[in-house]
């Protein structure tokens, strides 16, 4: 059976339970996401409300996401903030702080400096 968090996209045809089961370790084993807007404004159209027994939803939510926008001016979804300056220099600040990894999502047009910064 597949869980209640399959995506609700053109994504879910390749959503199954191990795919589920990826998601849960990799969501718990990380420490941040960095999306960008288009993600960002999915994610927290849909998120917010998502409930589950394995606990995806309630990390998913609590954890500290950086949306990357040149057009966002405010973000409502729980502990998400901006990152409008200079990308490389505001990743590098972000992967500087303790924990673990950080999962990245379309930030198509800057993914290359996220791994040029230390």
């Amino acid at each position: 059976m597949v869980s209640s968090n399959r995506p609700r996209s053109g994504a879910s045809r390749f959503w199954s339970d191990e795919t589920q089961k990826f998601k849960l370790n990799e969501l718990r084993t990380t420490d941040a996401l960095l999306l960008g807007r288009v993600t960002h404004e999915g994610f927290a159209a849909a998120s917010p409300s998502r409930k589950d027994t394995d606990g995806f939803a309630d990390r998913f939510n609590s954890m500290p996401k950086f949306v990357v926008s040149k057009t966002l001016k405010k973000l409502d979804w729980n502990n998400s903030h901006l990152i409008k300056g200079d990308l490389a220099t505001e990743v590098s600040k972000v992967k500087q702080q303790e924990g673990h990894d950080i999962v990245f999502t379309a930030v198509k047009p800057s993914y290359g400096l996220c791994y040029r910064t230390t």
